[in-house]
């Protein structure tokens, strides 16, 4: 049996040893050269422990940097950004895991040409702090769902809720000083609920960028949640924060009430509805916000993605896109159990069920999907 969750140690003299989950691409997909990602250039994602990535580190583990020890435009700037920044330029994306990598997945759609304008945009494009930060702080959440984590993480402790305000305040006061006019964005974790952590709460009500935007009137936020919280008054009360929401994504996982309850453990299927009707009614018509519903592919929820489009063509004046994601193993399952899950592996019992789902017509030609 395959070792789904040995990970791959990659020696590097810049970077030391990196991690990778599953396997690491050792021939180079020659389509890369002749196309370019922009997270390098764009992108930083702040994790707990002050380690600064310049793309998700399951897709790129190698951190430029690290808060504690630099400050935020030095790592931003520094050898390390321009060693991977050189990768993306030279086509061989060699810090990259290429078999996982949902952008390097679909290069077709995901990454631009390469040519001498979008090269010399992208060199252009760096300032001195990146335009979108992502901040992945605190994996406290109101569910605990098997496929991620092995037992409920209700808040983080006094010292680690310190520790995660400490990195995110540095890094706001670092993009914004005074007011300006940049185009920047804020999005704030998928390791745990934005709108259960006591971290989070405190920073959108004390932060100015989050109190008072009208001094930053060109920064925008995404938000990741799995919705069950996202209540009338959470969207009353943080206002400022839905206003000026470019992107939402929110983890339905399920097309039906039986599955959700089997892979959103603690969740409310009927709260979690009343939630996205109300934020519907206030998107459907500016249709500024595009809003993502994500189901991780497993054996608990795979028989309902009929029922999940079924549910999505009724919000059909302005439909989400629904990115259906592959599970992987987050070292929460042994090899057996993971296998037995991995219904999208063809060694699962489940595959040609599988397979004869997602081929199914209305499933297949949902005209907003991506799969991953």
């Amino acid at each position: 049996m395959p070792d789904y969750s040995t990970r791959i140690i990659k020696k590097d003299k810049l970077f030391g040893n990196l991690s990778y989950h599953l396997a690491v691409n050792k021939d180079i997909n020659p389509s890369l050269k002749d196309r370019l990602c922009w997270h390098p250039f764009s992108y930083a994602e702040i994790r707990y422990g002050g380690d600064v990535h310049i793309c998700c580190p399951q897709w790129n583990p190698a951190s430029i940097g690290n808060l504690f020890h630099d400050e935020f435009e030095s790592i931003w700037n520094g050898k390390k950004a321009r060693a991977i920044r050189k990768s993306i330029l030279d086509g061989s994306y060699r810090y990259c895991n290429h078999n996982t990598c949902p952008l390097i997945q679909d290069w077709e759609r995901t990454l631009q040409p390469k040519s001498k304008s979008n090269i010399k945009e992208l060199k252009n494009s760096i300032k001195m702090t990146p335009k979108h930060v992502h901040f992945v702080m605190d994996n406290s959440c109101n569910l605990s769902c098997p496929s991620c984590r092995m037992f409920k993480i209700t808040q983080l402790s006094k010292d680690k809720q310190d520790n995660a305000l400490i990195l995110i305040k540095k890094v706001l006061n670092s993009m914004f000083p005074y007011s300006h006019t940049e185009e920047k964005i804020i999005s704030m974790d998928g390791s745990g609920e934005v709108f259960s952590s006591e971290v989070y709460r405190k920073i959108l009500e004390t932060e100015p960028v989050f109190t008072q935007t009208e001094k930053w009137p060109n920064v925008k936020f995404i938000l990741t949640t799995n919705g069950t919280l996202m209540t009338e008054k959470i969207q009353k009360k943080y206002k400022n924060l839905f206003d000026r929401t470019v992107k939402i994504e929110i983890s339905v996982d399920a097309g039906d009430r039986e599955s959700y309850e089997k892979v959103r453990v603690g969740g409310h299927w009927d709260l979690l509805w009343k939630n996205l009707d109300y934020f519907y009614d206030a998107i459907k018509d500016t249709k500024t916000t595009a809003w993502y519903w994500n189901i991780i592919i497993q054996k608990n929820n795979f028989r309902s993605l009929p029922k999940l489009i079924e549910i999505a063509n009724r919000y059909d004046q302005h439909k989400p896109i629904i990115n259906f994601s592959k599970i992987l193993n987050w070292g929460t399952w042994s090899d057996i159990e993971f296998l037995d899950h991995a219904v999208y592996l063809p060694e699962n019992p489940l595959y040609l069920e599988y397979y004869d789902i997602i081929n199914l017509p209305e499933v297949k030609n949902y005209s907003k999907k991506r799969f991953y």
